[in-house]
Order: structure tokens, then C-alpha cells, then sequence
């Protein structure tokens, strides 16, 4: 068992020399300044894609909180219309199919969005 392991251990000796005879190691500078220049081109061809992204990213932060402002506003309104008729003008007797309605008309467009 401890012959093989130095037979193992001989061959991987054999075969390190042999890489350095190959100058294996100028091979591995050559492909990676090659790999290096693959990469500067991609990410020279890459930067206005990333711009694009960038800017629609934005737009859509943007339009996202135009949306949720203008739906905390139209919940603000709803709920103080509600109230008023609610509390002031009517029952709440005659007010609830009202609300159960008009919030289920909500949700239906809130999906339907």
C-alpha cells in the first residue's frame, strides 16, 4: 500500500515536471489576458444596457409611488365620504349595503388593476 502511494505520489511529481516543460505557465498568462479582454469587451458592450436599466428602474420607483400615493388618497377620501354619511347625514342602517358595495367595487378594481 505504501509503494503505491509513493508510486502516486512519483507520478504526480513526473507530471508537474512535465508542465513546467510545457511552459504550461506562459499558457495559463495568455488565456487569462485573453479571458481579461473578453471581459472588458462585454462590459463595454454591457454599460448602455446597464444605463437603460437604470433609467426604467427609476421610472418604475417613480410610477410606483405615484400609485401608492394616489391609492392612500383615494382610501383617505373614500373612508371620509363614508363617514360623513355614515355619522351625519344617515344610519349607519342605511349606510351599510352602501359601504359593502362601494368597498367591494375597491377591491374590484384593485384586481382588475
Amino acid at each position: 500500500m505504501e509503494e503505491e502511494l509513493s508510486d502516486m505520489g512519483d507520478v504526480r511529481h513526473l507530471v508537474n515536471k512535465l508542465y513546467m516543460a510545457l511552459n504550461v505557465d506562459q499558457h495559463q498568462v495568455m488565456k487569462e489576458r485573453e479571458i481579461l479582454a473578453q471581459i472588458e469587451e462585454i462590459k463595454t458592450q454591457l454599460a448602455p444596457l446597464e444605463k437603460k436599466r437604470e433609467n426604467l428602474v427609476s421610472a418604475a420607483e417613480r410610477r410606483t409611488t405615484i400609485l401608492a400615493g394616489a391609492g392612500l388618497g383615494y382610501m383617505a377620501l373614500q373612508f371620509g365620504f363614508l363617514a360623513r354619511l355614515t355619522w351625519w347625514e344617515y344610519s349607519w342602517d342605511i349606510m351599510e349595503p352602501v359601504t359593502y358595495f362601494v368597498t367591494y367595487g375597491t377591491a374590484i378594481g384593485a384586481y382588475a388593476y
